[in-house]
């Protein structure tokens, strides 16, 4: 038998899955690490940390599963997207990684647009200028650390150091590339347009590789250090976004994945670029070759469950001490009782500012309607069904620019709970699948290095092959005529408040 591993470098840890190329799932180890704030909205990680997250995660598998190790014929990567990873010719990190979370780059987005121009940045890339991107943290790096930038050989993303671990190559994948505002979206390459108006090297830029190319063997090192055999091919997977989807088998346009969160995603696959898109949604590539995928997001999904939890819901947290139930599942326990529209209560789910499709980091969460006759059980429900309308409000702007989605998969905290599975369907108001593999990350990486192997032609049979679904649900009549009436009040909501929450925003910063 032949396994395959599938590695994701993800921002609070590493996860290694491996599994048989017949796709039986034989272990999956998870590896936590820490986000190192040096200065008020500065967030790095150091790139070693990610390499020892591995081979600890490696040694962990290994104790029960050593042969089927010594079988791994491929590695697949996933990894968190935007970060940039400083490294000289040898390939040590000369700085640590400044993550897609860090935002002091304000300065270098301005800088961007004056000289760039916001419209032609987008003409480009598809993307808005936003601190989370590559190209204004290299940008800061270059104006603040000029000798680390000059002594700099090249600038990768978090999984592209680890394919350098493995096999002293340097690359990266279309997918990451696409999310750094310093790739042609059209043509597919590195705008020299852009690095030359930014007075950016584009020689300290690697290779651009497909998701499923070999970029390269295991190193007889790096085999003596993850305690695998050398030889074995590497290909150079992609962006957590991308490998999430493929672990969805979400390749063909017509497709969404959601995941909730901290933050709630929705991921649809392309055919071509969409120009509606630009300025609500991003763009990237897919790992399928001459496909695209779209993002739409809700900054505050789980978080808004989490902030009450764990901030006027106490009692959850200390009712399970000692035990090992989960606090979420008490808190939502019941909520079946609740009906459709928390008898009366609309969450909006701004804690973190507004994402898709009003981008609005000045918006502010609210409870709509509540009564000295609510209680918390109907709050609760109000937050999950404030949070699900947030998502359909994302996947109605992906609609609107042409993309009929047929089908909604989901994952990660949202697919945990059968409850909020049900009333995902309803305000979707379409059919959700669940999957028997909810890490979709780390599949999709290893479904990537069976493709590098050579047991598939292209990725979607892979993905059809490997990605089962576990649970298809259809929205409840009734329910859904509820919350089309409720949504049509949401979405009121957000410009009812805009100028209030302004306003607010001013009185907080003066």
């Amino acid at each position: 038998m032949e396994y395959v591993l599938g590695i994701d470098i993800g921002t609070s840890g590493a996860k290694v899955l491996l599994m048989s190329v017949e796709g039986e799932i034989i272990s999956s180890k998870v590896e936590d690490y820490d986000i190192y704030s040096p200065h008020p909205g500065w967030s790095e990680e150091n790139p070693d940390t990610w390499w020892k997250a591995i081979k600890k995660c490696i040694k962990e598998i290994k104790k029960r599963h050593d042969k089927e190790l010594s079988n791994v014929k491929s590695i697949g990567l996933s990894g968190q997207m935007h970060g940039a990873v400083f490294v000289d010719k040898e390939g040590k990190p000369l700085y640590p990684c400044i993550i897609w979370a860090d935002n002091r780059t304000d300065k270098e987005c301005k800088e961007i647009i004056d000289i760039v121009g916001e419209e032609r940045i987008k003409e480009i890339t598809y993307n808005p200028v936003i601190p989370a991107y590559t190209a204004p943290k290299v940008l800061w790096f270059k104006k603040n650390k000029k000798e680390l930038y000059e002594k700099t050989y090249k600038i990768i993303m978090p999984k592209d150091y680890i394919g350098f671990k493995l096999t002293g190559t340097f690359y990266t994948d279309y997918s990451d590339a696409s999310g750094t505002l310093l790739f042609d979206l059209t043509e597919k390459s590195w705008s020299e347009e852009i690095f030359e108006k930014l007075g950016l090297d584009i020689t300290k830029h690697p290779d651009i590789y497909q998701s499923s190319a070999v970029i390269g063997t295991l190193t007889d090192k790096a085999a003596y250090y993850l305690g695998l055999k050398p030889g074995i091919i590497v290909v150079a997977g992609g962006g957590d976004l991308v490998c999430g989807a493929i672990g969805n088998a979400n390749t063909t346009e017509g497709m969404a994945s959601v995941t909730i969160g901290t933050a709630g995603q929705v991921v649809a696959t392309m055919d071509q670029i969409y120009s509606q898109t630009v300025g609500k949604l991003f763009n990237f590539c897919h790992g399928v070759e001459d496909k695209y995928f779209t993002l739409a997001s809700v900054l505050s999904a789980g978080l808004s469950l989490k902030w009450f939890k764990n901030n006027i819901s106490l009692i959850e947290n200390l009712s399970i001490k000692d035990t090992s139930i989960d606090s979420f599942d008490l808190l939502l326990e019941g909520i079946e009782k609740i009906p459709p529209g928390s008898n009366g209560i609309i969450f909006l789910p701004y804690l973190n500012g507004a994402g898709t499709p009003y981008m609005d980091h000045k918006a502010k969460g609210a409870f709509i309607g509540l009564t000295a006759n609510h209680n918390k059980k109907e709050i609760v429900r109000s937050i999950i069904e404030g949070v699900t309308f947030g998502i359909r409000e994302c996947l109605e702007t992906i609609s609107k620019v042409g993309i009929d989605i047929r089908e909604v998969i989901i994952s990660a905290g949202g697919a945990k709970n059968p409850k909020w599975r049900q009333i995902q369907a309803d305000i979707y108001n379409k059919k959700v699948s669940t999957l028997k593999v909810t890490d979709t990350s780390p599949l999709g990486a290893a479904i990537l290095a069976t493709v590098g192997l050579g047991k598939f032609k292209t990725i979607q049979e892979a993905s059809r092959f490997y990605v089962k679904r576990n649970e298809e649900l259809i929205p409840n009549q009734r329910n859904k005529d509820i919350y089309n009436y409720l949504f049509n009040i949401y979405r009121k909501v957000y410009s009812s408040l805009k100028e209030i929450n302004d306003d607010l925003n001013d009185f907080m910063n003066k």
